[in-house]
C-alpha cells in the first residue's frame, strides 16, 4: 500500500534523526581533532599510531577543504542561475 502522507512523515523523521547525529558530530569534532593531534605529536605513542593519526588529520583537512570549495561553487552557481526563484532555462519558457 502506498501512503504518501506516511512516506513524507517517515522521511521527515529520518531527516530529524540524521540532523541530530550530524549536530552531535559537529559538537564533538573539535575534541576528536585534539585527540588525533595529541596522538600524532606524542613521541611516546607508537609510530604506527602517530602515522595513522597524522594521516587521518590530513585526510579530514582535505575533505573539509573540498566540501567548503564545493559549497562555495554551489552558492556561486545558484546565484548565477537564480532568476526570480527560477533557473534561466525555465524563465525563458
Amino acid at each position: 500500500m502506498h501512503d504518501p502522507t506516511f512516506e513524507t512523515e517517515l522521511r521527515a523523521a529520518r531527516r530529524r534523526l540524521l540532523d541530530g547525529a550530524i549536530n552531535r558530530l559537529r559538537r564533538t569534532a573539535d575534541g576528536a581533532v585534539s585527540v588525533l593531534d595529541t596522538l600524532a605529536r606524542d613521541e611516546k605513542t607508537p609510530a604506527s599510531v602517530r602515522v595513522a593519526a597524522a594521516f587521518r588529520l590530513i585526510t579530514a583537512a582535505l575533505q573539509a577543504a573540498e566540501l567548503q570549495d564545493l559549497g562555495e561553487r554551489m552558492d556561486e552557481l545558484e546565484g548565477k542561475y537564480a532568476f526570480g526563484g527560477q533557473s534561466h532555462a525555465s524563465s525563458r519558457n
